[in-house]
């Protein structure tokens, strides 16, 4: 999952070094943060992942997800890639983020709860007519 530490499992992760991996070696400026990029396939989903150590051999996160294959780190894939690794955000700005993400899933929450109540209501007067009774009780 990207962003979080995941524990390495042989059955699970294949570590390969394409040519991928070289480039992107050779295009981040800091060494300890080069020496601890790698790629692995996902065996169980088939996908191609950079990743970066956490504590070799053992733990690691996922950087970027390139789906089922190495082809699909394109020249704009390459370019946001760099940008992250070589500027990351900073404590304020995840911050921001996850906070606008969180509005984002309660706002399509309640876009979804609104929807139901619309058809709830429809399936109960699909004709949308008004019943009015005209009689007057007197007491």
């Amino acid at each position: 999952m990207l962003g979080q530490a995941c524990p390495y499992r042989t059955e699970q992760h294949y570590i390969m070094h394409p040519e991928l991996e070289r480039w992107i070696k050779r295009n981040v400026p800091e060494k300890t943060l080069r020496d601890s990029l790698f790629i692995y396939r996902h065996l169980w989903y088939g996908t191609y992942v950079i990743a970066q150590w956490l504590s070799p051999g053992t733990t690691f996160i996922d950087l970027r997800n390139l789906g089922g294959s190495l082809q699909n780190f394109t020249r704009e894939v390459a370019r946001d890639f760099l940008k992250q690794i070589n500027s990351p955000m900073s404590g304020r700005e995840m911050g921001k983020h996850m906070v606008q993400h969180e509005q984002d899933i309660l706002a399509r929450q309640q876009e979804d709860n609104d929807e139901k109540v619309d058809w709830n209501n429809w399936q109960r007067n699909p004709t949308g007519r008004v019943a009015v009774s005209m009689s007057c009780r007197r007491k």
